[in-house]
């Protein structure tokens, strides 16, 4: 999944006609980064680097874009019954909501992080397997462009809880005089917070 979620920005950015992901596929970076500053009071900045994966000219304006991938699990194992390859082009709005219900956290982070890149839309792209049984080689099966906010109201997200969020591990971090480590529970929905 790693894998994939690395190619897939620099495959559908490089205008490529062939659209088999295989192991020895090396594409470029497809990265871009930038920086933002936020005054946080009390003479305090934030500073946050975000990814960027497109660029897109329309016109005079320029609108940046994060790519992510949403990989498609054996639908014959799980008891669904959303084939991509049959119903993609008719219920996308389905497959997409079951992956919203399957991959909550995932998709949040990715909503989150395009509010923080301050990003004009998100391309979700739908990757499957070439076949159950082969783990290396992967197709890429659609496209859809989507805003940020679109995605964040059809998740029924709130946004405002996650810029508190941050604030609040601002507030802490900078409180402290020592050097703290911060470690997300596998398991639970915890975040350990340790002075080290």
């Amino acid at each position: 999944a790693t894998r994939i979620n690395n190619l897939v920005p620099s495959i559908i950015c490089s205008n490529d006609s062939s659209l088999i992901l295989s192991s020895d596929c090396s594409a470029p970076n497809g990265r871009a980064y930038t920086y933002y500053k936020w005054t946080m009071g009390e003479g305090k900045f934030l500073v946050i680097r975000s990814l960027i994966n497109a660029a897109n000219r329309m016109n005079s304006k320029e609108e940046h874009i994060i790519v992510r991938s949403l990989l498609e699990f054996d639908s014959s194992r799980s008891g669904n019954n959303l084939d991509w390859r049959s119903k993609l082009d008719n219920q996308r709005g389905a497959i997409l909501a079951n992956e919203i219900k399957n991959n909550n956290a995932m998709i949040a982070r990715w909503v989150f992080q395009a509010y923080l890149a301050q990003v004009d839309g998100i391309k979700l792209a739908y990757v499957s397997r070439v076949s159950p049984k082969d783990r290396s080689r992967h197709e890429l099966l659609a496209l859809q462009d989507i805003e940020p906010y679109e995605l964040a109201t059809q998740m029924n997200l709130d946004t405002a809880n996650g810029f508190g969020i941050l604030r609040a591990l601002f507030d802490i971090l900078t409180l402290s005089q020592e050097s703290i480590a911060i470690i997300r529970d596998p398991t639970k929905p915890i975040l350990r917070l340790y002075n080290l």
